[in-house]
């Protein structure tokens, strides 16, 4: 079967005007749609014209929309965990299209695996846990002793995404994880496999998914490689940035996500006469940090800061 081709997948949200070149073939304007795409999409569909019938030189991008529209079919419509920026199209879309209550962002991973486990209990439907394979580490306690088959047998599905996947260009830490990430899922007896970045593959791999989960009671992963989502942009008001603030006293939690709060909380027990905060910092969306203003009482402004917590000020 032939992959959908780009302007495909994007019918259903963006509009692409056809043009006939002086090759008798069709070509595509972006108009404003363009404004929204990244140049390696642009320049890949151009690639994706040229190569024609030949498939093997076609490279796809999963539109989120298709994506979330195939979740609902196979009755997926419960959303929880921890923001990556493998998956920030896809968060993105979710977002934008799913009732609060049906989306929870959690401070921890292993807290997401807890809410899908008690949804599926509630309902008797799967939920999906979306987070980066370094969170990985925080789920292996509530799905070894909760969600596993020999315990409670309580189905769910894990988007996650690759950080440091072998062979390409990534953070030192991530790459440590990258490698791993395979192996750590085959320890815990947990089925995967990459998800595909075109609609048909994507399709066929959430039946594989959703086969395991209803015949094995047990969760199943899918890794999610970069550039796997065509770009999404989250249409909902973000928060008001603070301009002209100094981040001299920052502490960046880059790893260790969904930790921050309790970092910040060892900090202002043992300094009284400080403000600790844990703030959000926007990466998977506008590379922005969103915080409140010190306190003027303070003498000194500790900020504890993590890619994927929900802001959380703490006085002392």
């Amino acid at each position: 079967m032939l992959k959908k081709s780009l302007h495909h997948m994007c019918a259903p949200d963006h509009s692409w005007n056809k043009k006939e070149t002086v090759h008798g073939q069709k070509s595509f304007h972006f108009s404003v749609f363009q404004n929204t795409l990244k140049p390696q999409v642009i320049e890949q569909h151009v690639r994706n014209q040229e190569a024609g019938m030949l498939t093997e030189l076609v490279r796809d991008f999963l539109n989120p929309a298709e994506f979330y529209k195939i979740m609902q079919k196979i009755g997926i419509d419960f959303f929880c965990g921890v923001p990556d920026s493998l998956l920030k199209d896809f968060c993105a879309y979710i977002t934008d299209n799913t009732p609060r209550q049906k989306h929870v962002i959690t401070a921890n991973e292993g807290s997401a695996v807890s809410m899908a486990a008690g949804y599926y209990l509630a309902t008797g439907k799967f939920g999906m846990v979306y987070l980066q394979n370094s969170g990985l580490g925080n789920i292996v306690n509530p799905l070894m002793s909760l969600a596993s088959p020999s315990v409670y047998s309580i189905p769910m599905l894990l988007l996650v995404g690759w950080r440091g996947e072998p062979g390409k260009r990534d953070e030192p830490q991530h790459k440590v994880q990258g490698q791993a990430t395979p192996g750590l899922l085959a320890a815990m007896g947990i089925p995967f496999q990459p998800l595909p970045d075109y609609h048909e593959g994507a399709e066929q791999a959430l039946k594989t998914a959703c086969h395991y989960m209803k015949s094995s009671k047990g969760p199943y992963c899918l890794l999610v490689k970069r550039q796997t989502f065509l770009p999404y942009r989250l249409k909902k008001k973000e928060p008001e940035v603070e301009k002209d603030i100094g981040h001299e006293k920052d502490f960046l939690t880059v790893g260790s996500m969904g930790h921050a709060s309790a970092i910040a909380l060892g900090i202002a027990m043992q300094r009284p006469n400080k403000q600790a905060k844990s703030v959000l910092t926007e990466e998977e969306l506008k590379n922005k940090i969103t915080q409140q203003k010190p306190d003027e009482s303070c003498k000194q402004d500790w900020m504890v800061s993590s890619l994927y917590l929900s802001e959380q000020k703490l006085n002392c």
